[in-house]
């Protein structure tokens, strides 16, 4: 186990070198000058050009980038055009309430998803199954931002049931009560296609399961349908879904900049929503190659669990 988890680790090393490349020179491309932007409007050439040699942007593209990713490696991310504060720091507090709701939407889309996809592969061409599943198509098929625009016009502002926007009261105690009234819109929208993908896998995958010869061999032993599902399908059925869930992490993470945009949700998605607009490119950086860097481990975590949950997987490599 601790060879496949080193050969995992080792493998990792590239991909997070190709991520920060693609990172970088996909900075480079966007149009915008960080010294102009830098320096203001107002700024004449000379000055312009000044920043521009403080800042290292007239050295070549490789120079660059290998002094950016050695200060990276450091936990050095440069600093805020916008704010003049360290990026490290600014996506550092930001991550944490972007983790908050990417946590809570993970824990939702699994509460709802797996039962769902149990009680639909278990009543298989029943209405509970085809009702099961045109409402993970419409939760496939809804934009995020428009579902979360639907539950704030129907759960806030006409049933008053949630705040519309923010993540404490600005009034009265700020407690974890407060915090999960907040975080129940935000996180239902963005739970809605984790939560139709996984149960779509969860339906097939034990599909699958319930048809192979061990599972029919504990039916023939007497065995309850309940203590078959539960005990000899369910496991060999979970493993892709495990697999499925920690690329939806991923997508959590990424696609929480909509959800926090219409939430008002101060987390790194509105603040790089907020950077884009203000061509803030080191705090665009930074808060990109973060993202990415966790959707890489991530994965890993998902690969050692799955080696975990299924030997074949370590003893195959």
């Amino acid at each position: 186990m601790l060879r496949f988890v080193v050969a995992r680790s080792l493998a990792t090393i590239p991909v997070l070198i190709g991520v920060s490349l693609v990172v970088f020179l996909t900075m480079k491309i966007i149009p915008g000058d960080a010294a102009e932007v830098l320096a203001g409007p107002q700024a004449t050439k000379d000055q312009v050009e000044l920043i521009r040699q403080s800042l290292g942007l007239n050295r070549p593209l490789y120079v660059q980038y290998v002094t950016w990713l050695s200060r990276a490696v450091r936990g050095d991310l440069g600093r805020s055009i916008q704010l003049a504060a360290p990026v490290t720091e600014m996506v550092r507090d930001r991550l944490k309430n972007t983790l908050v709701l990417a946590l809570a939407s993970a824990l939702l889309a699994l509460a709802i998803a797996v039962p769902v996809g149990i009680l639909s592969a278990t009543h298989q061409s029943s209405f509970v199954d085809r009702a099961s599943m045109v409402l993970a198509l419409f939760g496939n098929s809804m934009p995020t931002f428009w579902l979360g625009l639907v539950f704030i016009l129907i759960l806030s502002l006409h049933f008053r049931l949630f705040p519309s926007n923010g993540m404490h009261s600005l009034r009265g105690p700020a407690g974890i009560p407060d915090l999960l009234w907040h975080l129940t819109l935000p996180a239902l929208a963005l739970c809605d296609v984790p939560a139709a993908v996984l149960a779509r896998m969860t339906r097939s995958s034990l599909l699958e399961a319930l048809n192979d010869d061990h599972v029919r061999t504990a039916r023939a032993k007497g065995l309850t349908e309940a203590r078959v599902v539960v005990h000899h399908a369910l496991r060999n059925a979970l493993l892709p879904v495990v697999t499925l869930m920690g690329i939806q992490v991923g997508y959590l993470l990424g696609g929480s900049i909509l959800v926090e945009t219409v939430f008002s949700w101060p987390g790194l998605g509105l603040q790089l929503y907020d950077a884009i607009g203000a061509r803030d490119l080191p705090l665009v950086q930074g808060g990109v190659l973060l993202v990415a860097t966790m959707f890489v481990f991530i994965n890993l975590f998902v690969d050692v669990l799955y080696a975990v949950l299924d030997p074949r997987i370590r003893y195959g490599t």
